[in-house]
């Protein structure tokens, strides 16, 4: 059941960004990430049942970290609330790959010091802005949380 969820959240995230999944994705070595486009690689999280907060952990973003590496591509952790829609998704991403018209053209809320393991986006805070600016999560240097909808606005290059 888990993994039917999780093929849904894929295809929906893929299918949203205009992306590929990745066939047989965690099944083996050479089998990297989840959904992937020719500059990105994304791994997907989500939850069984609809819970009231969006999770990031950092040993799930250093793994998709390195695999993207090893690619040459760009790393995004791309997390929902377990509702497997666009309106409960959100990415994670190296601040550096943010061209600074999203980040002057969006509502952020910047957050000095999260946890050294994982960040949540709780309750009303998911609902009040559209993304997060953390000045930096363990020795990966800033980093950014967007909603999927302005991330998909951010490679289209669009406004």
């Amino acid at each position: 059941m888990k993994k039917s969820i999780s093929t849904q959240q894929e295809n929906m995230v893929a299918d949203y960004l205009g992306w590929k999944t990745v066939v047989a994705s965690g099944a083996r070595d050479f089998h990297k990430g989840d959904v992937v486009s020719s500059e990105w690689l994304g791994e997907c999280k989500t939850h069984i049942k609809k819970v009231d907060k969006i999770s990031f952990y950092l040993s799930d973003y250093l793994k998709i970290f390195n695999e993207a590496m090893s690619k040459f591509k760009k790393p995004i952790l791309i997390c929902d609330d377990g509702t497997q829609t666009v309106k409960g998704t959100y990415v994670l991403i190296s601040f550096k790959h943010v061209p600074d018209w999203v980040y002057m053209s969006f509502k952020f809320h910047m957050i000095f010091e999260p946890s050294r393991t994982n960040i949540h986006i709780v309750g009303k805070m998911k609902d009040e802005f559209d993304g997060y600016i953390f000045t930096k999560w363990s020795d990966l240097g800033q980093i950014i949380i967007l909603r999927l909808e302005i991330f998909r606005k951010m490679i289209e290059g669009e406004i």
